[in-house]
This record gives structure tokens, C-alpha cells and sequence, in this order.
């Protein structure tokens, strides 16, 4: 017998007849982005019913287990603007210190918007498998961006550049993070690297 099924058969959770308790339930939060504020929130079942984050809250910290493009929103229109249904996303899974905890951060990612450029950018440079991260919406000048670090406090952030704005530069993106999970991609094999744009998200504060 292997020590590591030795281990298992000594849990205290597992009587000897093999009987088990029930696995604890993983409580999952949704957390959006407003771009024009720079603010995360708590998704609701409206978007009338978001909720902020606690006051004094800047970010969430974790380490990122699943990354996808996905697709959500209807169609609409507003002041002369239209726009389609089943828009892109960037998800993103991230386990809590907590164990029990998993947040979900779902950035709109249809129209080359900085903020999942320069998460997707940060991102890239890491080990995703040996760093938890922190990751904090950080509100430019004209713009949002992400700051990521490597330490609750903020202070060992990621220097990097942001990807490109085209959709295949955010599919490439999100298949190499995935590969680097030990996740299937999601589009077809793509040697070309993602394009590599320079921009102010390296010092948010300044923009």
C-alpha cells in the first residue's frame, strides 16, 4: 500500500467501514467590473441588485485554478449605441485562502477594453501553478486597467505589457494560460505568440 493511500485510509473524516461525511459545499462569488467607475462589485440576480465590495476592500486575492473565454449579455441598445448578444468574457477562477471559497471574476472583453488586456498581459508572465495573485481594478485617466501582485498588500506587483486588442490576441492569451493549468485549450493549437502592446497600465497611478 502506497503512503499516500495510507494517508487517505487515516483521515479522520473516513470511518473504518469506508463510510464518509458529506464533502462541504464550495460557496462561489461573481464579481463584475464597472468600467466606468473602476469598481468591482458582487454580482446579483439584476444589475440593479450588485452589491460593492465591503468598504476598504480594493481586490481579491487567490490563486487562479480555471481561465475561459465565455459568453454572456443580451442584446441592446442605448443613446445610438447597439450592441449583440453573447458577448465575450474573460472568466476567471480564483481559490481563496479559504479552501471553501472560490470567486469568479467575469471582465467584458469584446471591444479590446485595457482592463482584460492588461490582466491577460500580467498574467502571462507567471507561474500560474506556484503564485496566488492579487488583483485590483485600478481607474486611468480614460480608462481601467488590473494591477496585479504577487502579496496581499500590493506591494510585489507584475510589470508587464498589456496584449493586443484583437479577439484571436485574447483567445491565444486565455489557451496558453489554460495550457499552463494543465487545462484543454479552448480554440484550436496557435503557434503565433499574442501580440504584445505597450501601456500606462505598468504605473496606474500616474494615469
Amino acid at each position: 500500500m502506497t503512503s499516500a493511500l495510507t494517508n487517505a485510509f487515516d483521515s479522520d473524516l473516513v470511518s473504518p467501514d469506508g463510510l464518509c461525511l458529506a464533502s462541504p459545499d464550495i460557496e462561489v462569488k461573481t464579481i463584475g467590473l464597472d468600467h466606468e467607475t473602476g469598481q468591482l462589485y458582487f454580482y446579483g440576480d439584476t444589475r440593479q441588485s450588485r452589491q460593492p465590495l465591503p468598504e476598504g476592500v480594493s481586490g481579491i486575492f487567490g490563486a487562479i485554478v480555471n481561465v475561459a473565454v465565455t459568453q454572456h449579455g443580451n442584446a441592446g441598445g442605448r443613446g445610438g449605441n447597439t450592441w449583440e448578444a453573447n458577448r465575450d468574457h474573460l472568466t476567471l477562477r480564483l481559490q481563496s485562502p479559504n479552501p471553501l471559497l472560490h470567486y469568479v471574476l467575469r471582465l467584458p472583453a469584446h471591444n479590446g477594453q485595457w482592463h482584460y488586456r492588461s490582466l491577460l498581459g500580467a498574467l502571462l508572465t507567471l507561474d500560474l501553478q506556484a503564485s496566488a495573485v492579487k488583483l485590483e481594478a485600478k481607474r486611468g485617466r480614460e480608462a481601467t486597467f488590473f494591477q496585479v501582485s504577487l502579496d496581499h498588500a500590493g506591494l510585489d506587483l507584475v510589470r508587464s505589457q498589456c496584449i493586443g486588442p484583437d479577439a484571436a490576441d485574447l483567445r491565444i492569451a486565455v489557451d496558453r494560460l489554460r495550457r499552463s493549468l494543465g487545462l484543454p485549450p479552448q480554440t484550436d493549437e496557435c503557434l503565433t505568440p499574442p501580440s504584445q502592446t505597450p501601456s500606462p497600465v505598468i504605473n496606474c497611478e500616474a494615469s
